[in-house]
């Protein structure tokens, strides 16, 4: 027993000293932060919270009611190459997860060896074989059983697998970033296939003003100046219709890049039946707990994780340790003895490390640990204070959008009550035709700023869809991840 106690007092003595070195950071709490009127729980008409499960949709675009938008997402998320180099990131995250657990446990290496060699005359072997040159031969068997008694190489697995889950969380981020770059573009393709209809529109009506204007010459009602006045009008009107069809084919090109397409797949792309005016759902408000669910703002709480199992890994190095060596094989100095049983040789024994005179390299690289774990924490508190204002402006813009669309709306009745009158004067040459081309040009005015509202409405719930997340749901993502990936099971601790 004393001979145990005074290894004890070896081992204890042998351990670095770790120096007083510690984290100086805490990650941020979301639910502290003052989010506002906009990112505050809503309630009942009882003032009970109301619950934002499966709110937004994972899904949301499908709302919009294109299939053509649903087919142009899914080919974007199969092609596109920023998305399958997010996922090539995943791939060796999780080799990385597979090299760290290979060290728990024994491990097992076999080797061959056969090299000719001479012995010195004036070494540990006599005579014959001092001075003679042989042939050595070997088959060995080797193991090492790692006891891990600290727990250090748990711990980097642990790091491993955080950092694993992270690099899933971030493609995911990345998923939703493109899914609402699409919707964005095709917004833009839809708006520019309605600007292009209401032009043709207008040179419709104006071709019928300068019919009617001519009629009006004929009866001697107008003189040949207004005609020409009305007629100079439609060679600008053809002019912007052909800016119209640039535009509807610039925006083709964009959602077939962003699908990971050549712009010939994009000319094949038909007029999109996304409606302007579609109906889209928005909570009274959007409470903050939904910024805890972007998949970016997860994948920095599982970097602070990662971080933290890291710190804890390198404090384990200060501590003594020792692993159990063994080997097994066949040893000879020829070729035709190698199989026999006098050429068996083993060996097995403990290999211990003491780190005492290690120190100053432990503790730098404790340090270094350490400063990684705080910088991931400032990285998370960034994540979280960068989404919450994401979604502030998000919310803004969407409310200002619906109230922009309702104004311009009401401008657009005022405007074709205007117009309907003029026209009606006209005919009756009641009013002239300066009049009518006012009024027409007040109208279109008003409907292409309806149109850009409309456009805008859609884009600012898109640009909402993903500042809360996009119906990202961390517990059903990593039940899909588990069929592809080691499960992760533990909530991030360092970040709660």
């Amino acid at each position: 027993m004393p001979g145990l106690g005074l290894s004890a007092c070896v081992l204890l003595a042998a351990c670095a000293d770790i120096g007083g070195i510690a984290s100086h950071r805490l990650p941020v709490d979301a639910r502290q932060l003052d989010g506002g009127e906009a990112l505050g729980g809503h309630t009942a008409a009882d003032g009970t919270p109301l619950s934002v499960a499966g709110w937004p949709q994972a899904q949301w675009w499908s709302g919009f009611g294109d299939t053509q938008l649903d087919a142009l997402i899914a080919r974007a998320v199969a092609g596109n190459p920023h998305l399958k180099a997010a996922q090539d990131r995943v791939d060796s995250a999780r080799a990385a997860t597979e090299a760290a657990e290979d060290v728990l446990g024994p491990g097992v290496d076999a080797e061959g060896l056969s090299r000719r060699l001479r012995y010195s005359s004036n070494h540990i072997f006599p005579a014959p074989l001092g001075g003679g040159e042989y042939w050595e031969n070997q088959l060995n068997l080797k193991f090492i059983y790692n006891f891990d008694i600290w727990g250090g190489d748990r711990q980097a697995v642990e790091a491993a697998l955080g950092r694993q889950r992270a690099s899933e969380l971030e493609a995911r981020a990345a998923r939703l970033a493109l899914e609402s770059a699409v919707v964005r573009a095709y917004v833009d393709y839809s708006l520019a296939c309605a600007l292009h209809e209401e032009l043709e529109a207008e040179v419709e009506q104006r071709r019928q003003i300068i019919d009617l204007t001519r009629r009006l010459r004929e009866a001697g009602l107008v003189a040949d100046l207004q005609l020409s006045q009305v007629q100079a009008q439609l060679p600008l009107l053809h002019a912007r219709l052909d800016a119209s069809e640039s535009a509807i084919e610039q925006s083709r090109y964009a959602l077939a890049a962003l699908a990971g397409e050549g712009p010939g797949a994009g000319e094949m792309l038909g007029t999109p039946a996304l409606s302007l005016e579609a109906a889209l759902d928005l909570p009274q408000a959007a409470p903050a707990v939904l910024i805890g669910r972007r998949p970016d703002v997860v994948a920095q709480r599982w970097r602070v994780e990662a971080a933290g199992h890291g710190v804890e890994a390198m404090r384990t190095r200060f501590y003594p340790n020792f692993d159990l060596h063994g080997l097994i094989g066949l040893q000879a100095l020829s070729f035709n003895k190698l199989l026999q049983p006098d050429s068996a040789a083993w060996e097995l024994g403990p290999a211990f490390t003491l780190p005492y005179f290690r120190g100053e390299e432990l503790r730098a690289r404790l340090h270094g640990s350490t400063a990684q774990f705080d910088l991931a924490v400032d990285a998370y508190d960034a994540a979280v204070i960068g989404a919450l204002h994401e979604a502030a402006d998000a919310l803004s813009a969407r409310r200002g959008a619906e109230a922009q669309n309702r104004d311009t709306r009401d401008a657009v009745d005022a405007a074709q009550r205007a117009y309907d009158q003029a026209h009606e004067g006209f005919e009756a040459g009641l009013t002239g035709y300066l009049d009518v081309l006012q009024a027409q040009t007040a109208l279109f005015t008003a409907r292409e700023a309806l149109v850009r509202s409309s456009a805008a409405r859609l884009q600012t719930q898109a640009a909402l869809m993903q500042a809360l997340g996009g119906g990202f749901d961390e517990q059903l993502e990593a039940q899909t991840q588990a069929a592809h990936s080691t499960p992760v099971d533990a909530t991030p601790e360092h970040a709660s």
